[in-house]
């Protein structure tokens, strides 16, 4: 793989830690010695004194790690990451207990968008200081990257636990749940009469006031008041009258939950502070768990009588109220009952907690926040600010919007994991990457490669696609678009239907931290999994089957961030419930996943055709996808050629090159046009032709990964208009 010439903000501020932490390591003190000269020759930027100071260091104390880290340092600030890797290797191996080795082993991987090395590196360095910061502060951004954001969260909390104060641990957290937030600002359908009865919920406030606010909840996981809405602020507005307040506490699929929820709802509004503050206590957490673990309700119920009677409220009532198993039964069947009624709209607001609702419009905390701030009187010689009412807000999570998932949701939150199954915190102890530059092992043999793709440099052909070894096809009837459930179904043909560019027939990105197959493409020959890290299988064999037993695929995935690493999955037939296919998918070592048809694949062309805009007087054909336009013309002598405009400016120094479906599409070197490549890509028949049996036609950028995308979806009707205009177009030449 190619290593970035760049230092991004975060590794920058590392480097220059580690930097000093490498001169200080075993050093003399200010003045004595090689590695104090080293320093102040790169303190003066005389880098070539720095290095030779440092070749000194090294001869005086060959045993010692400080001048390779020291060295490793200077390298990363020139932008030589591979002499750097080199030097941390051999750090490494002269204090195998140190983890800074490592830790910068795991920024330079990172920075290069190896995620998989980068991660395993951050690991190794916690296997040896299970408390080291900047280890965790890597981790979590390297989770982040590779889209495992619950594993991000948790190593940024843990972080956090270390450095409460750090501003940049903060921010970098808030914008991660921000984005998380973003993602789903379309995935929670609310209705109101989904609300469970008087009985088992919470209402304070007015009823007639002007706006309504529902917070759904878990009791055994609820926000700190961090985490949640301003508590002040939520109590200033329902007392001033101008807020009804609905408080919805979900079922998680622990017990906990419902014996939890109970003790929140049989005490009223009037104490809920201090029930709140003692279940998110230390001995609040201690008592859920004796719950979970053996049923033990006894810690709960001290719990709760001393909570219940510091606010002078009647704790037998509420006890008697809260520990009825008559009650919880009663309270289980309604939430049943409006969680299943829901379930058909798509993702149910009582699936994922805390979610916040204003005046019937799913929002994430910070608006709830920012809304709340507007109904509250403006501070005595600050301007008031209008408050747009009802306006769309995005869904959060862990905080900002839904942090878990329901017992039997459609898009449940599964633990975060790789798409070959595995989990990346079980990645092993990688340390420097080997000097050959070979990938980890595979976990299956992996099947003969194609010829690598002579237009390419070698580094990058790791990042063709999943080859194809099988000999034969999937069945017609069972290509097209997969999910895993319903709601993933009505999810994706909303998606569908509101399309105004090509990529989005296709299904949107799965997340990483979901599960680990999600709403996926069966082609002929691949199996795309519209995943984080690129995953795509290819067609590695066809059992052979009897005449009654259920077809079955085995297929060969890879994926960008492990080049050489192939996992197996198993695809096979099974009953369908309904008309349309179902298959049971197994990737890796993972748990089966059962997934139902969503839409044939013959139907994709006929969706994506409207989406083509035809110029018949130039006789030009337009696909807008997501980030550029490209453009196909008949032009004169009977070719075909594209213009590739994207959105942005050209910036590229290196001409860009065509790939169809992994191959590459020899067009020569293409030009600059008004802002555009243009590629000459032959004869019209024959392009068009190609065109036509494709799925895919990547623009690759000089570092060999796909810059543009376009799906050739609808593509035979474009071309099919685009040769009749060319025919009349000659015609009327001729004529």
């Amino acid at each position: 793989m190619s290593l970035a010439r760049s230092t991004p903000g975060w590794a920058a501020m590392l480097l220059a830690v580690a930097c000093l932490a490498g001169f200080a390591t075993g050093a003399p003190a200010q003045g004595e010695g090689p590695l104090a000269e080293a320093r102040a020759a790169e303190a003066r930027l005389d880098f070539a004194a720095a290095y030779a100071l440092l070749e000194t260091a090294m001869s005086a104390a060959p045993g010692s790690a400080a001048p390779y880290l020291a060295r490793a340092g200077l390298h990363r600030k020139l932008a030589r990451p591979a002499l750097a890797l080199a030097d941390l290797d051999r750090a490494r191996t002269l204090a195998p207990d140190d983890p800074s080795p490592l830790v910068e082993i795991g920024e330079i991987w990172l920075e290069n968008n190896a995620l998989r090395q980068s991660i395993g590196a951050f690991d190794a360095a916690l296997e040896r200081a299970p408390e080291h910061l900047p280890a965790l502060a890597g981790r979590a951004r390297a989770h982040a990257k590779a889209g495992l954001t619950g594993n991000a969260l948790a190593d940024f909390d843990r972080a956090l636990s270390l450095a409460p104060d750090d501003t940049t641990l903060i921010d970098a957290r808030s914008a991660l749940i921000e984005a998380r937030a973003a993602q789903r600002v379309t995935a929670i359908s609310y209705d109101p009469s989904a609300l469970m009865e008087p009985e088992f919920r919470i209402d304070e406030g007015r009823p007639e006031a002007a706006d309504r606010l529902v917070i759904v909840e878990a009791g055994n996981e609820l926000a700190t008041d961090a985490d949640g809405v301003d508590p002040a602020a939520l109590a200033q507005a329902v007392a001033a009258g101008a807020l009804h307040l609905t408080r919805l506490f979900t079922y998680t699929g622990q017990d906990s939950a419902i014996w939890a929820n109970l003790a929140l709802i049989c005490g009223g509004p009037e104490a809920q502070a201090a029930m709140r503050a003692a279940l998110t206590a230390e001995e609040g957490r201690a008592a859920l768990a004796s719950i979970d673990a053996g049923g033990d309700l006894a810690p709960l119920k001290a719990l709760v009588r001393a909570a219940y009677a510091r606010s002078g409220v009647d704790v037998d009532r509420v006890e008697t109220c809260a520990f009825n198993r008559g009650q919880a039964l009663r309270y289980l069947a309604e939430w049943t009952g409006k969680q299943e009624g829901q379930a058909w709209k798509g993702v149910n607001f009582y699936d994922f907690w805390p979610v916040y609702i204003w005046n019937d419009t799913v929002i994430t905390r910070a608006e709830a926040n920012a809304r709340l701030a507007g109904l509250l009187p403006a501070e005595p010689g600050a301007p008031e600010e209008p408050r747009a009412a009802g306006a769309q807000g995005a869904i959060d999570d862990t905080g900002d919007g839904a942090t878990g998932a329901a017992p039997e949701a459609e898009m449940p939150l599964a633990q975060d994991s790789q798409a070959d199954g595995s989990s990346l915190a079980d990645a092993p102890d990688m340390g420097a990457p080997p000097a050959s530059g070979t990938a980890s092992e595979a976990q299956v043999p992996a099947p003969e490669d194609p010829a690598p793709d002579p237009t390419l440099p070698p580094e990058t052909t790791a990042h063709l696609p999943a080859p194809v070894t099988a000999e034969g096809r999937v069945p017609v009837e069972l290509r097209g678009i997969y999910a895993p459930g319903l709601v993933d179904c009505l999810a994706y043909g909303a998606r569908r239907d509101a399309a105004t560019t090509l990529d989005e027939i296709l299904p949107a990105l799965n997340p990483l931290d979901g599960p680990p197959i999600g709403t996926v493409l069966l082609a002929s020959q691949r199996l795309h999994l519209f995943n984080a890290t690129g995953t795509e299988c290819g067609l590695a064999a066809l059992p052979e089957t009897g005449s009654n037993a259920a077809w079955r695929g085995d297929f060969a995935c890879v994926n960008a961030l492990a080049a050489g690493v192939v996992t197996p999955l198993e695809l096979v037939r099974i009953e369908s419930d309904g008309p349309a296919p179902q298959l049971e998918a197994r990737l890796g070592t993972a748990e089966p996943v059962t997934l139902v048809q969503c839409r044939p694949f013959g139907l994709l062309g006929r969706d994506a055709a409207p989406i083509w805009d035809f110029d018949e007087p130039g006789c030009r054909s337009r696909a807008p996808v997501g980030g550029a336009a490209f453009e196909f013309r008949a032009t004169a002598g009977g070719q075909l050629a594209l213009h590739i405009t994207p959105d942005g400016a050209l910036t590229e120094a290196t001409a860009p090159r065509l790939r169809l479906d992994g191959l590459a599409w020899d067009t020569g070197t293409p030009t600059r046009e008004a802002g555009a490549w243009r590629f000459d890509l032959g004869a019209f028949s024959a392009a068009s032709e190609r065109l036509e049996l494709g799925l895919f036609l990547d623009l690759i950028g000089p570092g060999g990964g796909v810059d543009l995308r376009l799906p050739l979806l609808g593509s035979s009707a474009a071309m099919a208009r685009l040769a009749a205009c060319a025919a009349s177009q000659a015609g009327d030449d001729n004529g």
